[in-house]
């Protein structure tokens, strides 16, 4: 199976803000590792948790990001949340913009879920910058089958609004497809090029359930969007479903 990185591929210069549940933190991260003989900019619009150090090679705040040079390697901006074990907050948008021309890619965090598998979306989220010029969307299929609830949904009332799945139904691919496509739902705000990616594939089962999930979703929403894959960010792997310009269901391996 191909690797992820080597499908989710970027020109330089490219600013990319992902979105969603089931995977999004993990996402950035892998792909910023991808690039990491470039100088890589990681943020957030929201909240992140700091990773441990290795996974970055320089960190930034408000006060000291706009001081150069930057090095080769990920630099990992945010300001530091006062009681919050360890949390990033988000840069002022006049730091976080000036500091993007230095920088060959850019993958901003920019959504919250509590680390929950669902979520509905408020009306300040997700936050996207004006600069995007990719946003990835990422859903998980693992919960189908099981009853919603607050145990496995960020938002449960804004999420059933947009699925159309009350609390305690059993979970189905007709209510991810519809919190996908919804104007309320994953794409809320997006910018740039529009990339669906379903994490956590990584059995036959899966992959047969992932383009049920594409069957689910209506054509002329799939038209909208550049690249639908499916994979693992834990393993990186991914292989494409359906691709601008090449045709509906390609399921290439």
């Amino acid at each position: 199976m191909p690797r992820l990185t080597d499908i989710l591929q970027f020109p330089q210069g490219e600013v990319v803000t992902i979105v969603g549940s089931g995977g999004k933190t993990s996402l950035m991260w892998l792909l910023a590792a991808a690039h990491r003989q470039a100088k890589v900019f990681v943020t957030t619009t929201t909240k992140i948790r700091r990773p441990d150090a290795w996974q970055y090679e320089d960190f930034r705040n408000n006060e000291t990001l706009p001081q150069l040079p930057f090095g080769q390697g990920i630099t990992l901006a945010g300001d530091e949340i006062a009681g919050s074990e360890g949390k990033l907050g988000i840069l002022l948008p006049e730091v976080f913009e000036a500091a993007l021309p230095y920088f060959d890619y850019t993958f901003i965090e920019g959504d919250g879920s509590r680390n929950l598998p669902l979520k509905g979306w408020a009306k300040q989220e997700p936050v996207v910058p004006q600069a995007t010029t990719c946003t990835i969307g990422v859903v998980t299929l693992w919960p189908l089958g099981h009853k919603i609830n607050e145990e496995i949904v960020h938002r449960l009332p804004l999420f059933s609004e947009i699925s159309g799945a009350a609390e305690g139904d059993v979970l189905t691919l007709e209510h991810i497809a519809a919190a996908i496509a919804h104007p309320l739902g994953l794409f809320k705000g997006s910018r740039g090029r529009k990339i669906l990616y379903i994490n956590q594939v990584e059995n036959w089962l899966a992959e047969n359930q992932a383009l049920k999930l594409l069957t689910a979703l209506r054509p002329a929403f799939v038209q909208e969007l550049s690249l639908v894959t499916a994979g693992s960010v834990r393993r990186n792997e991914g292989h494409i479903l359906w691709q601008m310009g090449k045709g509906e269901n390609r399921y290439g391996r």
